[in-house]
């Protein structure tokens, strides 16, 4: 039984003055939670938090697989739901009382703020379990917002929550909440573009919530001030009006020295957050091994995208450690009982640059993005190099994200020297150098991970270290050099492996035996077989069997 009275429906129209809206804005609820403090909830908003979609977000953990790393970050997205709603009240009542505001840049009815708090609390509605390695570090998925079925699902006309909000305030709102919610930052809103700033564009209500919920979860105890918000405004910028931080002092143009460096200083968190937990190695690793784990239980059938709504990340682990699909079993199982995989090596820039600097015929780190962007090419070199090493698939993992970062703060609309630009962009000669080194540092966090399972012995290690650096960082005049000596370090492992002696006054007929395999391998294959098989074989035949 929903709480909302169903006539508002009628009200929500072009013609209304907001009366409507006003009574939707009643507070009749108040829930307490950890860093945002008190929570006020609208009968209309309690209706949509009882229901099972959203419930469902209290056993979807904010951070995924870095509760590997720290234990008590079990915060949930449910939490974090309620925090950003509450964040996006206090930067709507910054807009409104900032006495130094013309009209225009504090004017919001009290349908936008209905819109606004609606797209706060529903904005994580539609994540799936580990959702941002399964959609945006991975791409096995199609990130939640630009998934057209799974909006549907969450928000269309019959979903239990689009039915709400259709019977409180009608089919339009239902379609402005949906078009805010999709807004591609390209065409307009009508008016209404700011929405989507203060919930999820730049300095937002998602990024300053769970900024402050991961900081405390994770008890990392950075020190977090949000004083710029008293700055907040809003600005018509081309056809859209944009949220904007006003950095001069009102009226004279001077710079505002404490607005400046809370900006810089939030840049700066979110560097350390990220350094110390979203791209620490055994988080990565967690999410390497739920990604492949889930690539291989959709690839086998007994999974699809669907059924991913109604998981939480206790039972997709279980779900997985169940699978009948050996890979996706295995690291199932793996991730239940925290055996992650090991890091072997972390590829940056610099590398992929200095083979560049050697190789100016092909983009090098464009080839091995596209390579290891997309979950099949990925899985198909992480289970060659394992076969090739002797080990089993699954056992060598990649983790490629995209290389554009999260630099949310650096891309903030603000007013300087009487322009609307970029706070990345400003050329103040204190903050700028500032601003400069961290971003160069949030970009320096980019890179391509190689990890291995733990029952990799040292000498198959090293060789997937070789394997990885001849396809990633191999100059074109190298290649074949450098694959002839790892083709020759897979012939000798492979003979270890069969304990295989080489007798007094016959290392050159080895010598030979071997450049003999090396160049069965080196040519291209005429068969289905394995490249292990295909080794096998050529050791056989050219040094007999064992």
């Amino acid at each position: 039984m929903t709480r909302a009275l169903p006539e508002q429906a009628q009200l929500w129209t072009d013609e209304d003055d907001g009366s409507a809206a006003n009574e939707l804005l009643k507070p009749t609820k108040t829930i307490r939670i950890a860093a945002a403090g008190d929570v006020l909830l609208t009968a209309l908003e309690m209706d949509l938090l009882d229901t099972p979609d959203f419930q469902r977000l209290r056993r979807v953990r904010q951070l995924g697989t870095a509760t590997f790393v720290y234990p008590t970050s079990l915060h949930t997205r449910f939490d974090h739901a309620l925090g950003t709603l509450a964040m996006a009240a206090r930067m709507l009542d910054s807009i409104r009382t900032n006495r130094h505001n013309v009209e225009d840049e504090r004017t919001i009815t009290p349908k936008q703020e209905v819109l606004v708090r609606l797209y706060a609390l529903l904005h994580d509605v539609p994540h799936v379990p580990y959702g941002h390695t399964l959609e945006d570090e991975l791409q096995i998925l199609t990130r939640h917002d630009e998934n057209q079925d799974r909006l549907e699902r969450f928000f269309g006309p019959d979903s239990q929550i689009g039915s709400i909000i259709r019977k409180s305030l009608g089919d339009a709102a239902l379609e402005s909440f949906r078009q805010v919610y999709s807004w591609d930052k390209q065409s307009s809103l009508r008016g209404n573009e700011f929405i989507h700033d203060i919930v999820s564009n730049t300095v937002c209500a998602d990024l300053l919530d769970y900024l402050a919920r991961d900081n405390l979860f994770c008890n990392l105890g950075v020190p977090l001030e949000y004083r710029f918000l008293n700055f907040l405004y809003l600005h018509r910028h081309g056809n859209q009006k944009r949220v904007f931080i006003r950095l001069a002092k009102h009226g004279t143009g001077v710079p505002r020295r404490d607005t400046l460096t809370d900006l810089c200083r939030l840049l700066e968190t979110r560097y350390l957050i990220a350094e110390r937990v979203y791209f620490h190695h055994a988080k990565i690793a967690g999410s390497a091994m739920v990604g492949r784990a889930v690539y291989e239980s959709i690839t086998a059938g007994e999974l699809d995208e669907s059924q991913l709504y109604d998981h939480t990340d206790d039972s997709l682990l279980q779900h997985l450690s169940a699978s009948d699909a050996t890979v996706a079993k295995s690291l199932g199982r793996g991730l239940w009982e925290r055996r992650l995989h090991k890091q072997l090596h972390k590829y940056q820039m610099g590398e992929f640059d200095g083979t560049q600097d050697q190789d100016h015929g092909r983009s090098v780190l464009r080839e091995a993005t596209d390579m290891l962007g997309h979950p099949k090419s990925r899985s198909e070199f992480e289970d060659r190099v394992a076969d090739e090493v002797g080990a089993k698939k699954g056992d060598v993992l990649i983790y490629c994200p995209p290389e554009k970062m999260n630099l949310k703060v650096a891309r903030m609309n603000v007013q300087w020297k009487g322009k609307e630009i970029e706070f990345g962009k400003i050329d103040d000669p204190i903050i700028g150098p500032r601003l400069t080194e961290i971003i160069d540092a949030h970009q320096r966090l980019w890179g391509v991970w190689v990890f291995v399972s733990p029952a990799l012995t040292d000498e198959q290690r090293n060789l997937v270290r070789k394997a990885c650096d001849l396809q990633l960082v191999t100059a074109s005049d190298q290649l074949d050099t450098k694959r002839r000596e790892y083709y020759r370090n897979l012939v000798d492992n492979t003979l270890q492996r069969q304990e295989r002696k080489i007798e007094a006054g016959t290392t050159k007929a080895y010598h030979t035996q071997r450049e003999q395999v090396v160049d069965d391998m080196m040519a291209t294959a005429r068969d289905a077989r394995t490249f292990k098989r295909r080794l096998q074989a050529s050791v056989r035949q050219h040094f007999g069997s064992e």
